[in-house]
């Protein structure tokens, strides 16, 4: 018995010992793997990383003690570099210190992106934009190529407009900004440029400072209290306005513009010259909800500036060619070339208008799409209409409004059955109209995606299928 316990703990002793060895060599072949590995790919492994555990690398070897500092991609976030419930006057001060830190740190010759997100610090506007001065002419003595600021308020430093090096400039956030008189203004590589909320003084020195970007391809503006719009670039290919205001006269100069995104009221619109290469047209224009006859002067020049595109977005469809059908526009003749019509109608009180998007129309379309369809049995009537004026759709998309209030509510609340009961017999009463389209005419694809309920194109049945999308539900 005695010898047969020594046999055991001889045993358990040589695989405790075989263990070790096996552990120890893997640890160490993983080791040299990595270390095998060039700078250049270990940088790239910690770009994965937040900017704060890149930097804690620095622990691991003599080896990746600078590693960090090569890094081109920086993120500060003041939510993740300080905590909470320190002082609005310690996390500032924390926070400045940590950015100062890594950008005096650094080696690499050029950042790639520069991520500052500093609201909520609770810091005085003086103080921050300081700081804010001095990490931009650091970043300009890296060859920064993209800037991002994310901000409560902050003054913009004017030295932040004459990085030669500089390709994508985003300001989000109020802003308050005094330009550099135009002949200091140095961006000959800028090609993306968004202000979101920001207010520029003044505003005439936007504009030119737009024209002295010559390669400016992208460029998207949130602006408040403006009341002119004078954009000339002549390489622009994407141009997205966000809240207009209403009263606002916009001039358009930019002869290689593919898409364009309008979101507010209606404004005076002149476009310079014909917009011959517009693609996309995206429209969310408030003013055609309630079609005041004294708008309807407007609608013209801006039908004349977007009549190339093949692919128009409307956010109010059923307005939107309410208002052409008063004005006994040829809509046809004017969207000579659309192909593509994309409805996001979900607050859209014209639905109920019969026959509201003209059959000249209906019939070139190749592609449709019905966004956020609500629950309202007048648009089963349009899809309906839709379908019975189409001749060379290949493709037609439906999908349903997403309630997150489901996920938050009670399932045992009656209130919630009835509305759960009511979207399933909406979708339903949707679904049926498509399967009710003959399988000889189904020559196109269809999908409709619901909450509950799914319809696609069956390929093997020559015909639609429908199935549903629920899990559970009492």
């Amino acid at each position: 018995m005695l010898k047969s316990n020594k046999y055991s703990d001889r045993r358990s002793k040589r695989i405790e010992e075989q263990t070790r060895f096996f552990r120890t060599k893997i640890t160490r072949n993983c080791k040299d793997r990595l270390t095998s590995l060039p700078d250049t790919l270990l940088v790239e492994i910690l770009c994965l990383l937040p900017l704060k555990s890149a930097a804690a690398t620095c622990v691991l070897s003599r080896r990746w003690r600078h590693l960090w500092t090569l890094l081109p991609h920086l993120v500060f976030d003041g939510g993740d570099l300080v905590d909470d419930y320190w002082s609005a006057e310690s996390r500032f001060i924390k926070f400045n210190s940590t950015v100062n830190h890594i950008l005096q740190q650094l080696t690499s010759p050029h950042i790639h992106t520069f991520d500052l997100r500093i609201s909520d610090l609770g810091i005085e506007e003086q103080v921050c934009s300081a700081s804010l001065e001095a990490w931009i002419r650091l970043l300009a003595a890296r060859n920064v190529a993209t800037i991002k600021v994310f901000s409560d308020f902050v003054w913009l430093p004017t030295c932040m407009f004459e990085i030669q090096s500089l390709v994508k400039l985003q300001l989000v956030g109020c802003y308050d900004s005094t330009l550099p008189k135009i002949e200091n203004v140095k961006l000959p590589n800028l090609k993306n440029l968004e202000l979101i909320y920001s207010q520029v003084d003044p505003e005439e020195t936007l504009w030119e400072l737009i024209k002295f970007c010559p390669l400016l391809e992208v460029l998207s503006l949130l602006l408040e209290y403006i009341e002119v719009i004078d954009i000339s670039a002549p390489n622009l290919k994407s141009l997205i306005i966000k809240q207009i205001p209403c009263g606002v006269k916009l001039v358009i100069d930019a002869p290689m513009l593919e898409h364009i995104a309008l979101d507010g009221f209606l404004g005076d619109y002149c476009f310079v010259k014909c917009l011959t290469r517009l693609v996309k047209a995206d429209l969310s224009i408030r003013d055609f909800i309630y079609s005041p006859s004294g708008l309807f002067r407007k609608i013209p020049s801006l039908l004349q500036g977007i009549s190339s595109v093949k692919s128009l977005q409307l956010s109010n469809a059923p307005s939107f060619f309410t208002s052409l059908n008063c004005l006994y526009v040829d809509v046809g003749s004017i969207f000579r070339n659309l192909t593509h019509l994309i409805m996001d109608d979900c607050n859209d009180e014209r639905t109920n208008v019969k026959n509201p998007i003209p059959v000249c129309l209906l019939s070139k379309l190749k592609v449709i799409e019905m966004l956020n369809t609500k629950w309202n049995a007048d648009y089963v009537n349009l899809l309906d209409y839709i379908l019975s004026n189409v001749n060379v759709l290949k493709r037609l998309y439906v999908s349903s409004v997403y309630d997150e209030s489901i996920n938050y509510k009670d399932d045992d609340d009656p209130e919630e059955q009835d509305f759960k009961r009511g979207q399933l017999w909406w979708e339903y009463e949707l679904s049926n109209t498509l399967l009710m389209i003959p399988k000889s005419s189904l020559t196109y694809e269809v999908e409709f995606v619901g909450n509950y309920i799914r319809v696609s194109s069956d390929k093997s049945q020559n015909g639609l299928i429908r199935t549903s999308c629920i899990s559970t539900w009492g």
